[in-house]
């Protein structure tokens, strides 16, 4: 089986610092597949395609990156035992002495949407539209209806985690799903696609999920209690109205059941990769998830981030996995978050150790993503406002857009300026007209095919930085 098969992969010897990719798939896959494996080795993979016939693989090496092409009904899933519930999953057990692969999956039901999907890719790779997007985060938060107090200590949690992990720069917008009188489930899904539409390079979800939707939940009151019901604000047929364009985000749903892969049924984690405007890929839990768990996940997956941005997307995820096995991260956020749902040191390892194997990767786990550079920046007060100044490597003309906001959630945009500049240095004046107190500065450049992202804190009383970075 193909267990069995991915077993033997990860047992089988190989080279040390040799990138190798196997391509597990159907053999009339291969034509499609081809480009993309063509581009992997010319960046310097060792590719090896793997043909699955009646579930079954034959395959040699140990590959640092595995790539499961097909459903669950023509390449199945296997399934991590954790001593009591089966969870779905397309991991690979733990070899003594060994390091698993990067696994990922593009969930094509045939031969024309394994091209289709492979085209994308690579689109996304050579020709990603330049803009700010490339350091945007989008925050939507369904309402948890277990009541105001856990719903706003949830939704914080989810929001401090995903802020405290970025990148220097980056943007996080936040948007509620909030369900209210009468037609609930329509506003609550355009206001869903219309988040989206201006693209990001990651969506984070917060909230309910299920195999075939996302949802908010209601509840009665201030107090901690199940909700009494939920409202969706996406279903199956809702993912193929994403407009993300050539600006598709990474979605990481926070949410259970998401990538409930099974045979015969598809799950809103494929939908959603299968859109033809959707997210490039998508990590979902393949089974029940605990906040507790979800939230330590994206906080690892965002600190891996912030460590090494020219990771590939697989890489980040196995690092996130192995934070997780490894025990409990000693993190504020974490903390309050046990404490409020009343876990021991014993519950949050075992919910650490589901966590890490439940979330599935649906996208190529070779995937780069187009992150900006660091951009260090120095912020000077100047008449009535701020003096931004920075250098980027080379020289040629390039622009910079700078953004002076209100730390903290509400985000209030103060001032927002963009110059073009030649050189590698930049001099952007921005009129605060006489606003003072503690602000946040955030720059964006762009010169040919490169991008920047930095920001800067300072108070603007007498006008003194607290640094930038």
């Amino acid at each position: 089986m193909i267990r069995a098969a991915l077993l033997a992969l990860a047992l089988l010897p190989g080279w040390a610092g040799e990138k190798r990719l196997a391509v597990l798939a159907p053999p009339e896959f291969r034509d499609a597949l081809e480009p993309l494996l063509e581009f992997r080795r010319s960046q310097g993979f060792a590719v090896e395609f793997v043909p699955v016939e009646r579930g079954r693989a034959g395959v040699g090496g140990e590959p640092t990156h595995l790539l499961l092409v097909g459903d669950a009904s023509r390449v199945p899933p296997g399934a991590f035992d954790d001593g009591g519930d089966v969870v779905v999953s397309d991991d690979v057990p733990v070899v003594e002495g060994r390091r698993r692969p990067s696994i990922g999956r593009l969930p094509a039901r045939d031969a024309p949407e394994a091209r289709r999907l492979v085209d994308r890719l690579l689109r996304y790779e050579r020709e990603p539209p330049p803009g700010p997007w490339r350091a945007r985060v989008l925050l939507t938060a369904g309402e948890g209806g277990f009541g105001w107090i856990a719903d706003r200590a949830i939704e914080a949690g989810a929001r401090l985690a995903v802020e405290a992990s970025l990148p220097a720069g980056w943007d996080l917008r936040l948007v509620r799903l909030t369900p209210g009188a009468g037609r609930e489930a329509p506003r609550l899904r355009r206001v869903l696609l219309s988040a989206l539409e201006p693209g990001a390079l990651f969506w984070v979800y917060a909230g309910h999920g299920s195999p075939d939707s996302l949802a908010s939940g209601l509840g009665r009151g201030l107090l901690p209690a199940p909700p009494t019901r939920t409202v969706r604000s996406m279903g199956l047929a809702d993912a193929g109205a994403l407009r993300c364009g050539e600006r598709p985000p990474v979605a990481l749903l926070l949410a259970c059941e998401t990538a409930r892969i099974q045979p015969g049924r598809e799950c809103l984690a494929e939908a959603l990769l299968r859109g033809e405007q959707g997210p490039i890929a998508v990590l979902g839990a393949g089974a029940e998830s605990h906040p507790y768990g979800d939230l330590a996940f994206a906080l690892a997956l965002g600190r891996r981030l912030r460590m090494d941005r020219d990771a590939r997307l697989g890489d980040l995820v196995a690092d996130a996995r192995r934070t997780l096995l490894e025990g409990s991260p000693e993190e504020a956020v974490l903390d309050r978050g046990a404490a409020l749902f009343g876990i021991d040191e014993i519950g949050r390892r075992r919910i650490l150790r589901r966590t890490a194997h439940q979330y599935l990767l649906l996208g190529d786990p070779t995937l780069r993503l187009p992150i900006p550079s660091p951009l260090p920046i120095d912020v000077r007060p100047q008449g009535g406002g701020l003096l931004v100044l920075g250098n980027v490597e080379g020289e040629g003309e390039g622009f910079v857009r700078v953004e002076v906001e209100r730390p903290g959630e509400s985000g209030e945009i103060l001032a927002r300026e963009a110059v073009e500049f030649s050189g590698p240095a930049f001099r952007v004046p921005v009129d605060l007209r006489g606003r003072k107190g503690a602000l946040r500065v955030r720059a964006y450049a762009r010169r040919a095919n490169r991008d920047w992202a930095g920001e800067a804190r300072l108070t603007c009383e007498g006008g003194v930085a607290e640094g930038g970075r």
